[in-house]
């Protein structure tokens, strides 16, 4: 952009041909018009474009259990973003432009304590949801005070049920309560434990998916 005082005709202001003519702080100032970028994206654009969408408003559902279980991510990155990173990655599934949810490879929660040990989930009457896990001999002592973090997603009605620190994990079970509207929905499940102090978790894990009863 070029500034000048006097130009061919004059000093102007706005468009003229392929130039703009401003003024400011007293200078007149001459600049080229900006090139027009036709907005026409690629297949693949689309797809990522999709993709993202797709994510974004899936673990915004599970924010308050991802910022727990995301807590420890490089500097200037946010739990939400570390999880919308590995989840775009590795939990998307389906061929344009039918992409779905990967719900078994979902990851909510990324850390080094134990993970529960072959969890299994149990429909019970009443809208209750009873989950078990086993007691690893590999555990040290100290884990069994390790929280419980639950998240359920009712794929019909497209709402999240998280519920942390209901149990611990030397518990070896817990039965959830579920909204009653939930009855004869089918619904998707996770399981993950934080340490006491909450500074400590681990990976949460797919239980499975079921109808609620």
């Amino acid at each position: 952009m070029g500034k000048y005082k006097n130009g061919i005709l004059g000093p102007f202001l706005g468009k003229v041909g392929t130039v703009v003519g401003s003024v400011w702080n007293g200078v007149f100032y001459m600049r080229a018009l900006a090139n027009y970028i036709k907005n026409n994206p690629s297949m693949s654009q689309l797809d990522a474009r999709f993709k993202f969408a797709l994510m974004v408003k899936f673990v915004t559902g599970m924010k308050s259990l991802i910022n727990v279980g995301y807590q420890s991510v490089r500097e200037g990155e946010t739990p939400m973003n570390a999880a919308l990173s590995y989840n775009l990655k590795n939990a998307i599934t389906g061929v344009s432009p039918n992409f779905m949810i990967d719900y078994p490879k979902i990851v909510y929660s990324n850390g080094e304590l134990p993970a529960p040990f072959l969890p299994e989930t149990e429909a019970e009457v009443g809208a209750e949801m009873k989950f078990s896990w086993i007691a690893n001999p590999s555990w040290q002592p100290s884990v069994g005070t390790d929280k419980l973090s639950i998240c359920v997603y009712n794929t019909d009605k497209h709402v999240f049920v998280p519920a942390s620190g209901v149990a611990t994990r030397a518990d070896l079970e817990y039965t959830l309560q579920l909204p009653l509207d939930f009855q004869g929905d089918s619904v998707q499940m996770w399981l993950s434990f934080v340490s006491v102090d909450g500074k400590r978790v681990s990976d949460s894990v797919y239980v499975g998916g079921g109808v609620v009863l």
